[in-house]
């Protein structure tokens, strides 16, 4: 038996990501893997129309908050830093933390995880008043003569040689 796949030349690459996910979601089905849940495919971002499939209502909204997660990071404490940018992350992990995932499924805990991270790159960023490595502090531009490593222990901040 032969199967012919015709795709239209002018397709988005968005498109053509949910066909294959729609897809990959229907042979989930097919195959009965996901036993009697439902599958469906939640766009988590509008910006950069990223879709994933997903089991249920819960695991699309912890993608998302991940997805968000993520962009706030990348935004605010990225490679290039600064002092402002750095506390307006501290402010938007706040507010994540309210609507944080409580579910026990694998994602819900990594995305608690992330989050974690997330406070502790925040933190020492904030922490270090000089620029090291890939990691540039728009307001504090030169580094200084020592290294030190941050050390965070019960919410304090140390740096040491």
């Amino acid at each position: 038996m032969k199967i012919r796949l015709n795709f239209r030349p002018k397709i988005s690459a968005g498109y053509a990501l949910l066909i294959t996910l729609v897809f990959a979601a229907g042979s989930l089905l097919i195959l009965g893997a996901t036993m009697d849940r439902t599958v469906t495919v939640a766009k988590l971002n509008d910006r950069n129309n990223q879709y994933m499939a997903v089991i249920n209502e819960d695991e699309a909204a912890t993608e998302r908050w991940i997805a968000d997660l993520r962009g706030l990071m990348w935004k605010d404490a990225g490679l290039l830093r600064d002092g402002n940018g750095l506390r307006e992350a501290q402010r938007g992990l706040d507010a994540l933390a309210a609507t944080m995932p409580r579910g026990l499924f694998r994602r819900a805990l990594e995305a608690r995880n992330l989050h974690v991270v997330a406070g502790l790159i925040v933190a020492s960023a904030l922490g270090r008043e000089e620029s090291r490595g890939a990691h540039y502090r728009n307001d504090f531009p030169l580094h200084d003569a020592v290294a030190r490593h941050s050390v965070m222990q019960q919410g304090r901040l140390e740096f040491v040689a």
